[in-house]
């Protein structure tokens, strides 16, 4: 079969009404809201270099079973769906445990915008290559089995190449852990109790809570919807 740029071919994929999609993507912010604890919890104890990995290579599992799961049954997406948000609940406590292990103090801005440059990184490798792939006889599965491919080779680099901390990394110089340590107490200390009460009663930390809610809410809307914008409105 040769590709076509006609969305309405079925080399692209099942038609979803607009309430389905709505559904599709609301079902992975539960997922990631079932599953923040434990994990922030599991990262704790065990570091993000193990959890974050077992986390990822799930998320690229659940990805793959995608087209599967959406021949099988609608609820079966969904379900899907769900494990993918389940895995996308990892992002922000790697992030966190690596600005706390491994930044040095006075580079904390710099290193928080380079690790959250994946939202705006990401649609650029994803969306150009779901079209060529659309287009192409492979078909629509073919998104999901490259995403999950990719997916599982980045985690696995991850796994090979990250340290839970600076000390343990064989690549790491001397003279630069001691820079990443000033300032900062890089004492183990996997049992110490998350201060759940006084983040929730911080208006700082509520702050923060709503500022990110409107910025991803924001992100969510252009990232999300453009293909969907761009497809309804025949935009070339």
């Amino acid at each position: 079969m040769k590709g076509s740029n006609d969305t309405t071919d079925p080399n692209w994929g099942i038609q979803l009404s607009n309430n389905a999609k709505s559904e599709a993507m609301a079902v992975v912010a539960v997922g990631a809201l079932i599953a923040n604890l434990p994990i922030v919890t599991l990262i704790n104890m065990y570091g993000p270099r193990y959890m974050f990995t077992v986390v990822g290579l799930f998320g690229a599992v659940a990805t793959a079973c995608v087209p599967i799961a959406l021949r099988t049954g609608w609820y079966w997406f969904l379900f899907i769906r769900v494990l993918q948000g389940i895995a996308f609940a990892g992002d922000m406590a790697t992030f966190g445990s690596f600005m706390n292990y491994w930044t040095y103090f006075k580079q904390n801005a710099f290193f928080t915008s380079t690790l959250c440059v994946y939202v705006q990184l990401a649609p650029v490798f994803t969306n150009p290559i779901s079209g060529l792939i659309c287009g192409s006889s492979v078909g629509w599965p073919g998104i999901y089995y490259v995403h999950s491919v990719v997916a599982a080779i980045l985690f696995i680099i991850f796994f090979f190449t990250y340290r839970n901390f600076p000390d343990e990394h064989p690549r790491v110089s001397q003279v630069e852990r001691e820079k990443i340590a000033r300032g900062r107490d890089l004492g183990i200390d996997y049992t110490k109790r998350i201060p759940y009460k006084a983040i929730l009663s911080s208006p700082a930390a509520w702050a923060v809570f709503i500022g990110g809610l409107g910025n991803f809410a924001g992100i969510n809307l252009l990232y999300q919807f453009s293909p969907t914008y761009l497809n309804k409105t025949k935009i070339k």
